[in-house]
């Protein structure tokens, strides 16, 4: 979304930020918008950047169904990331590093 905004200056981006799901064993992404509904095409696009650029599957769950912050006046959710059953312990570490294959 980044080289967007030079050219649509006014349009309002979705806001993502990350921590290590509670167990440790994955990554908890948190997701925040104005727009509401636009939140079930993220499960979809965390698991084709993780098969594209990672070369791991992983699963995806919502850890937080979407709300609307009345604080901020955005909607925000939060999905877990996993690696799929079956995946060695160097492709975990390699999704909670961020660290491309």
């Amino acid at each position: 979304h980044r080289h967007l905004f030079h050219n649509l200056p006014k349009l309002v981006f979705p806001a993502f930020w990350t921590m290590v799901t509670p167990d440790g064993e994955g990554i908890r992404l948190f997701y925040s918008s104005v727009r509401p509904g636009l939140w079930p095409m993220v499960e979809t696009i965390i698991i084709e950047v993780a098969k594209v650029y990672y070369s791991l599957e992983v699963t995806v769950s919502v850890a937080r169904e979407q709300a609307l912050n009345e604080t901020s006046g955005e909607y925000e959710c939060a999905f877990d990331i996993r690696c799929a059953e079956g995946i060695d312990a160097s492709a975990r570490a390699r999704l909670l590093r961020g660290e491309a294959a």
